[in-house]
Order: C-alpha cells, then structure tokens, then sequence
C-alpha cells in the first residue's frame, strides 16, 4: 500500500513451484475532497481486490508506507528479546508525536556488536489506532494479513534472502510521494528511514543525496563502524530520474529490481499482459516473506495479533480430538515406560553402591543407609589419620585461615596484603587506619585456643597513604602445647 498507488500479487505456492496467478496495480487520485482521505481510497482498492480475485483461504503479508513508522538505531546492553521489547517504549519515548502508549514497537538486531559488547539494534514504531482501522478495512474486503511491514522493507529483506553473500546494499524505494532508503548488511536490514521526496522539486537528485549521506553518517557515528556499500537498488523510480539519482550518490554499480525474474518464478497465462517489475516488485517482496519466511520486522503483534482461525475448522475438531487421545494415550505409555526403566536403574545403583561399601567397611554387617555410614565412616577414619586417641588433632592452615576471617569483623577498616603460613607460624602483613585497630585485631586474634601466642612485629606510619603498616606473627598451638 503506497500513497500514490497500491499493487497486489497473488501467488500460488507449491513445492515445486511458485505461480503468480492474479495481479492489480491501482494508481490512487491525488488526496482532495472529492478523492477522500488516504485510508479512504486504500478501502475502494480492497473492495475491488476482493471481488477481483478469490482469495479466501490465503495468507496475506502487507506493506504499508514508511512514512507512518518512527526507525531508530541504537544499542541496549543485553542481548534477551524479551528485555528489549521491554525497554523500546523508553528508549523511544522521546522522540515520539503522541503518548508511548498508543504505538506499537518492533525491533531487529543486527549482526554485531559495539565496541562496549553493546547489542545494536534498529527500532521501529507505529500509531496502533491507525494501524488498526486499517485492519478493519481489510476485514471488511476478508482480508487479514499475517505479517505487517513498512515500505522499502519486502524489497530490503528479499535482498537478504536472496543475495546473502555478505556485502552491504542501498536500498531506495520511492512512489513518487515519499522515499525510504534501507541499508542491507549480510542477510540483516540495518538501517531506515523515511523522508518525503517531492516528484516536482528540480533538485530532486540533490536532496536524496543529502538525505542518504545524513542518514549513513549518522549511522557509522552512532555505531563507531565504517560502511562499504558496494550495491545501490533503487525501486520506484522512473528512467528519467534514475541516471542522476545513481550518479548522485557516489558512482555506485545501481540496479532496478526485477523479482520475478530473479526469483525464477512464473505467471500463469490467466495473470495477464500488464507486467511491469516497478509496479510488482514490492508485492513479490510481500510474497517472499510469506513463502521464504524472514526473522525480521513485523507489526502484527500484541494488541493486533492475528484473531484465532479456530472457527474456520471447526469441522476438524473431532477428529483431532480423536487423534490427541491417541498421543496422550502414547505419551502415558511412554511415560510409563521410562518409569519403569528409572526404577530398575536406580535399584542396580543401590546395589552397586552397597557393594562399593562392603569392599570398603567388611567388617560392618549391619547396613542401613550405605551412603551416610560410608561418610561416617571415613570421617572416623580422618580423625584417627590427624591424631592419636584422645589429644586434639593439629590445627589445618584451612582452619586457621577460617579463624583469622572470622575474628576481623567485616566492618574494620583493614586491608591484608601478605599471609605466609610457615614451619615456625604465620606472618600476617596489612595496613589498617589506626595503631588501636591493629591492637584489636591482635586481641581478637589472641582470644582463640588455637593460637599460641599473636605478635605484634612492626607498626609504622606510611605516609603516602596515611595509613598504619603492620606486621603480626601467629604462633600455632600444636599437640604438645596442647
């Protein structure tokens, strides 16, 4: 749907084949009293497309103009899909005409990243309300498409499909009325936007080339990358005003689309003779969507989520009923299959593990629970191994690292630089804020059994940092201090 003009395709889809059965190309009247409002006249070709072609049971994707869409790159620092849809509406807020809450937000991410590990991103929104009234102008012709884009978009994302091979492509859809330039990197649309372009103004040439060289600088100034456009496509225009388009924008190699040739697809000889690439292309964009699938844009969501087609099989409803008893009744065999299999496997776990315990404890005969007796009893034989019966077992450099951390209360004002754990004790080097919290730190240090005796070897003022340096020797209480 454009604003001078609206085209359709309708192609029938196989596996073999793609046939383009039907096609209407419609200029619109110039916006008056007499011709109406835009959306006005968008529902006098829906009326006459309905009656045209037989298109109950078809899918529909739908290309509206750009010029009712907001784009804006920028970057978000997570990559979730879920929290970036929550945070559009913020991130957008700003620069929207009206309240956040009456537009519909969509996004795409783009294939790197910033040098801050930044996920970029192109950000779209749209006004719900007329996006919806255009819906019910379609429901009204039993139109109700899948998919929803913005202008320039079925070409740009065709493009990716099409001709991923990695090089970065302009593209520029133009209806005479407004102008979209698209930038395509890899099998990713990059960059939009949107401008009015005036068929009349004599410097034609000159203003799209302002406008495409505001655009992609803004883009490398935002991104801190450096574009390599080697492909400009350009769609809409006619020959006259291709040549110093093309010339205006750097020389580039500028092709016109031709996407049913492209694609290799075919016209059925009831389609009829009026085919023209300029015309069509954007619709055969459309249909690409639909048949190839593109993970990309798409304004069909949320509060204008395609309705549930469940009426419309009805019919089939018993038997899929009967058919899902069948999987349910498959699903609770299954089911208990892999019970069953879960059981005996831990039963032969139980013995094996019953058997690790008798080669290691032959001596036990009474078994309970082989798992807690088997840790009982290695932890009976640990401390036989760290001592003889009846005198405490020597103190671990784990515990006495233990001890220190816990008798340093998380709030005193200390920072351990060195610990080194010897045959003749423990030096402890630090710097703290005050001599009186080194003596705390001796005294609290001190109150543990563990310990010997705490030293004191130096203390001194640094006075780079104004900070007391200190040093503690610990002397470890060992068996036969015990």
């Amino acid at each position: 749907m454009g604003t001078n003009a609206v085209s359709a395709v309708l192609m029938e889809s196989g596996l073999k084949k793609n046939l383009v059965v039907g096609h209407v190309h419609m200029p619109l009247p110039p916006d008056n009293a007499t011709a109406g409002s835009l959306e006005n006249r968008w529902d006098s070709f829906f009326q006459t497309l309905s009656r045209r072609f037989d298109i109950s049971g078809s899918s529909c994707v739908l290309s509206v103009p750009a010029s009712r869409f907001l784009f804006r790159n920028l970057s978000v620092p997570f990559s979730d899909g879920k929290k970036i849809q929550q945070v559009l509406p913020f991130e957008l807020e700003a620069t929207l005409p009206g309240p956040v809450e009456s537009f519909l937000f969509d996004f795409q991410k783009l294939p790197f990243t910033t040098s801050t590990g930044d996920t970029p991103l192109i950000a779209a929104g749209v006004e719900t309300r007329w996006l919806s009234e255009t819906l019910d102008s379609l429901g009204r012709a039993g139109i109700s498409p899948g998919i929803i884009v913005p202008s320039g978009y079925p070409l740009a994302a065709w493009l990716c499909t099409r001709k991923a091979d990695g090089r970065q492509r302009l593209v520029i859809d133009y209806d005479g009325a407004d102008c979209t330039v698209l930038l395509t990197t890899g099998d990713t649309v990059g960059l939009i936007r949107g401008f009015p372009l005036s068929a009349g103004d004599p410097d034609l040439a000159g203003v799209l080339q302002k406008e495409i060289l505001r655009t992609l600088g803004g883009f490398e100034a935002l991104f801190e990358t450096r574009l390599s456009v080697t492909e400009t496509v350009m769609h809409g225009l006619s020959p006259a005003l291709l040549a110093p388009m093309a010339s205006s924008i750097g020389h580039l190699p500028t092709a016109m689309p031709d996407l049913l040739t492209d694609a290799g697809w075919d016209r059925a000889d009831t389609a009829g003779d009026d085919w023209q690439p300029a015309h069509y292309d954007t619709a055969l964009g459309c249909v690409s969507l639909g048949i190839e699938g593109f993970s990309g844009l798409n304004f069909r969501k949320g509060p204008l989520a395609a309705k549930s087609r469940l009426a419309a099989y009805r019919q089939w409803l018993p038997r899929l009923t009967v058919h899902a008893a069948v999987v349910a009744a498959l699903w609770l065999g299954a089911m208990a299959a892999e019970s069953y299999a879960l059981k005996r496997k831990v039963t032969e776990l139980d013995r094996r593990i019953t058997g690790v315990f008798q080669s290691t404890f032959p001596d036990v005969r009474t078994i309970v629970d082989p798992v807690h007796q088997m840790r009982t009893g290695l932890q009976e034989l640990k401390n036989t191994a760290l001592g003889p019966a009846g005198a405490p077992p020597a103190l671990r450099t784990i515990d006495m690292l233990r001890e220190i951390s816990a008798r340093i209360p998380p709030a005193v004002d200390v920072h351990l630089t060195k610990l080194v754990a010897g045959e003749d004790g423990i030096l402890i080097s630090g710097t703290t804020a005050s001599f009186n919290i080194v003596d705390d730190i001796k005294n609290n240090l001190e109150a543990f059994e563990g310990f010997l005796s705490v030293k004191i070897t130096s203390a001194d003022m640094d006075r780079n940092d104004n900070r007391i340096r200190f040093k503690l020797k610990i002397q470890p209480r060992m068996e036969e201090d015990a």
